[in-house]
C-alpha cells in the first residue's frame, strides 16, 4: 500500500508535464507535415525566375513553402515541378507573396499528378523574381 502512495506522485507528475507539452509540435505533428529541409535562391540566371532553390522530392498530394526574404513588398514566386534531361520543368502554381499566410507560408494542393519516374517522387523547388529572397522551407 505504502509503494502505491509513494508512486502516485511520480505518475501525476508524469501526466502533467505530458499535458503541458506546446500545442505547435502537437498540432505539427497531427498535420502530417515532414520538413523537407531550407534552401538558399540561387541566382541561376533564368529570364523569367532568375533565383531559385535546389528541388526537393515530394510523394504528392500536398506541399508546403515558406518563403525567407528581406524584401517588404509583394514578390511573384513560382513551384515548378523539375524534371531531368530534355523534358521541361513545369509550371505547377505561381502566387504573389501577400497572398500565402501571415507566416509567409502557401500550402499546394492535389499534387499526385506529378509524382514520376523510377523514384516515385515529385521534385519541386521555387523560383523568383525577388532579388532580397534569402531561402525557401519546403513539408511534404
Amino acid at each position: 500500500m505504502l509503494r502505491r502512495l509513494l508512486a502516485l506522485p511520480v505518475v501525476v507528475a508524469a501526466a502533467v508535464a505530458l499535458s503541458a507539452a506546446p500545442a505547435g509540435a502537437t498540432q505539427a505533428k497531427g498535420a502530417g507535415w515532414d520538413y523537407k529541409g531550407s534552401y538558399d535562391f540561387i541566382n541561376k540566371g533564368n529570364e523569367y525566375y532568375p533565383y531559385e532553390t535546389n528541388a526537393v522530392n515530394s510523394g504528392g498530394g500536398s506541399f508546403k513553402v515558406c518563403i525567407g526574404t528581406s524584401n517588404t513588398e509583394d514578390n511573384w514566386y513560382v513551384l515548378k515541378e523539375w524534371d531531368p534531361g530534355a523534358n521541361a520543368d513545369e509550371e505547377v502554381v505561381s502566387w504573389w507573396s501577400g497572398s500565402g499566410d501571415s507566416s509567409g507560408c502557401k500550402v499546394i494542393s492535389n499534387l499526385n499528378k506529378y509524382v514520376d519516374g523510377s523514384n516515385g517522387r515529385a521534385e519541386f523547388y521555387v523560383g523568383t523574381q525577388d532579388p532580397a529572397a534569402i531561402h525557401a522551407q519546403y513539408w511534404d
